[in-house]
């Protein structure tokens, strides 16, 4: 159904990516076809302020990472729909408060999932290469210096050279 409540106009919904930067242009330029519908682009850095101004007249904003605050975005009459280009939508802009306004957030699902993999996956072999730094200053009892373990003691813990310190027992005050 129409979002004019059920009146066809064939009018076009106008968009706008506001926040199209030297960066982004070239591969926004290399996705858009021929057949997909006009969308202005806007290079120019702005402050939210002049958000209303930036939006009169459009329907659909593209938003790659641009602070959308809900008063002032309340003052944008004609935006209906607002398409973050990211993750973390929320962090940007209340969500729930631009619906209540009449203005849909929409997420692209799936959108970083590959590049937030692949930066788990470099946390997980940066915590095993410090992971072996660490095990081999426990084992050496270099526990003190600043590149061992200052915040566990295998043997103060355990009493026993060797022995694994059980949980809690390298805390001050414990047992």
């Amino acid at each position: 159904m129409p979002a004019n409540g059920g009146e066809e106009t064939g009018a076009a919904m106008k968009s706008i990516f506001i926040d199209c930067n030297n960066q982004l242009a070239p591969v926004f330029a290399r996705v858009q076809r021929p057949d997909d519908p006009p969308v202005a682009v806007n290079p120019d850095p702005f402050q939210s302020a002049d958000l209303p101004q930036l939006l009169a007249g459009y329907d659909i904003c593209l938003d790659d990472h641009s602070y959308m605050p809900t008063d002032v975005m309340a003052r944008c009459r004609g935006l209906k729909h607002i398409v973050f280009l990211g993750t973390g939508a929320s962090s940007y802009m209340d969500v729930p408060a631009l619906n209540g306004i009449g203005i849909e957030v929409h997420t692209i699902k799936g959108y970083g999932d590959v590049a937030v993999a692949e930066h788990t996956i470099a946390l997980i072999f940066a915590c095993c290469r410090d992971l072996a730094r660490m095990e081999g200053a426990a084992r050496a009892e270099d526990t003190l210096s600043p590149r061992g373990l200052a915040h566990c003691q295998p043997q103060e813990a355990s009493g026993k050279r060797g022995q694994t310190p059980r949980p809690g027992r390298h805390a001050p005050g414990a047992p």
